[in-house]
């Protein structure tokens, strides 16, 4: 009899939507990375909540994403973030080092990479020398940190031009600095005062104190002879009658090189005496002199004169 009904539909399959959010990735701490879950106009259900088809992140974690359309073809991906720590350099305080010293800068990090203003590449480096130096540490990723120092260097200038001194024998010497100094100088015998008073001969060593360094300089001071002399009287007598007569004294000495001054005129070894009195001559080598001395008497005998004819006397007695 053919009875009969017939029906229809139409089924549509959706595509499964297709997200992935890369590979896991590493970080400075600072920085960020924008993280897109791509099929625009779909629905979007983030670990951290988030509803947006992108979303920024700085933190070290693992971001997952679900999408979705409206009848829940979904899909997910996920990827981890490391956020690395900065290196932390810190080279000192601003250092002062002496002439001859040197500090050692250390960037510490071990195993990172050194970058320094010296050109070198070394966890640590030597320095000597008056300036600012810096160093870049880096990691794997090129994570920065940088670190700064300036050396300063404290000379002390030797204040003794004069390295070698004579005293004579007999004699003393001040030792005391040639040349102005705003530094400290002292001895270890005169720990207060910059100049020390020697009789003898040696190695003498100062100390000059700046305000971070000292340092040590030495005189060497040697001893010399006085000149050995004597003044003799070339006629040898006790006393002289300077009216009719006068001598010569003369210096006599075995030493050689000898230089002669008599009273401050004259400078000749011999002198001619013509009054009494007290004569006084330097006698000198190339560092010392001696003041020797010598006195000359006068002495004359009396002369009496005997008339050969009297006056007679006068009303008192007395002759003319």
């Amino acid at each position: 009899i053919g009875c009969a009904d017939t029906s229809a539909m139409h089924l549509t399959v959706n595509e499964l939507p297709v997200v992935n959010l890369g590979n896991d990735t590493t970080i400075c701490l600072g920085a960020s990375v924008i993280l897109d879950a791509q099929n625009v106009g779909f629905n979007y259900m983030w670990s951290n909540g988030k509803t947006d088809q992108q979303i920024t992140v700085s933190e070290t974690g693992t971001y997952e994403v679900r999408v979705f359309d409206a009848i829940g073809c979904a899909d997910t991906s996920a990827m981890h973030l490391t956020v690395n720590e900065l290196p932390v350099v810190s080279l000192g305080k601003d250092t002062v080092i002496c002439e001859f010293q040197s500090v050692t800068l250390d960037a510490k990090n071990t195993g990172l990479n050194y970058n320094w203003s010296t050109g070198a590449t070394t966890q640590t480096i030597t320095a000597n020398q008056t300036g600012t130096y810096s160093v870049e540490v880096t990691d794997e990723i090129g994570c920065l940190g940088n670190g700064t120092i300036f050396i300063d260097k404290e000379i002390i200038e030797d204040p003794f031009l004069e390295k070698e001194k004579v005293v004579c024998q007999g004699g003393q010497i001040t030792l005391s600095p040639d040349i102005t100094t705003s530094h400290q100088v002292y001895w270890s015998k005169e720990i207060n005062n910059s100049s020390i008073t020697v009789t003898e001969a040696g190695t003498y060593t100062s100390y000059v104190a700046g305000e971070f360094c000292k340092d040590t300089f030495q005189i060497i001071v040697n001893k010399v002879d006085t000149p050995i002399a004597e003044i003799i009287d070339l006629k040898a007598q006790k006393h002289y009658c300077f009216e009719y007569e006068n001598t010569v004294l003369s210096v006599a000495s075995t030493d050689p090189n000898l230089k002669y001054f008599w009273d401050g005129i004259v400078r000749n070894k011999e002198l001619e005496i013509t009054a009494a009195g007290i004569y006084f001559v330097n006698v000198s080598n190339d560092y010392c002199t001696v003041i020797y001395k010598k006195e000359v008497k006068e002495y004359c005998k009396t002369s009496v004169f005997v008339p050969n004819a009297f006056t007679p006397a006068t009303s008192i007695g007395i002759n003319d």
